[in-house]
């Protein structure tokens, strides 16, 4: 006989009861955990982004945040970004861009990314010059 072969003890390939219930049940909690953030996402509204900077019988005017939210939700953050950035041009006091779509990220469940797009760096304003 060859050398091929050896004695592996029986309980090595051998998944017990409970490791395998630990394992769909993990299994499990991922597969919900991006259903909820999905269903988090889709419930995201402009009175949620913008509510605290806007009052609230003006949001009708805000239709690229409207655009903006409609195309995050379906996952095309540049596009949802440049309508945010028309919306910024149409109205300066919102918030800056960058912070809408940190608190969008944040609002779908996608913290990594919020925290992304708050440490994205920013172009330096123009300083007067000394005279």
């Amino acid at each position: 006989m060859s050398g091929l072969f050896c004695r592996v003890p029986s309980g090595v390939y051998r998944l017990g009861l409970p490791a395998r219930a630990a394992l769909v049940c993990g299994l499990w909690m991922l597969v919900m955990s991006g259903m909820d953030a999905k269903a988090q996402g889709q419930a995201l509204t402009t009175q949620m982004l913008i509510g605290d900077a806007v009052s609230a019988d003006s949001l009708a005017q805000y239709t690229d945040v409207d655009q903006a939210i409609k195309y995050f939700i379906n996952r095309d953050v540049l596009a949802s970004r440049q309508f945010l950035e028309a919306a910024k041009k149409k109205h300066a006091e919102l918030p800056p861009v960058d912070l809408l779509l940190a608190k969008m990220f944040f609002l779908g469940g996608n913290p990594a990314a919020g925290r992304a797009s708050l440490k994205r760096p920013r172009p330096m304003r123009p300083t007067t010059p000394n005279p």
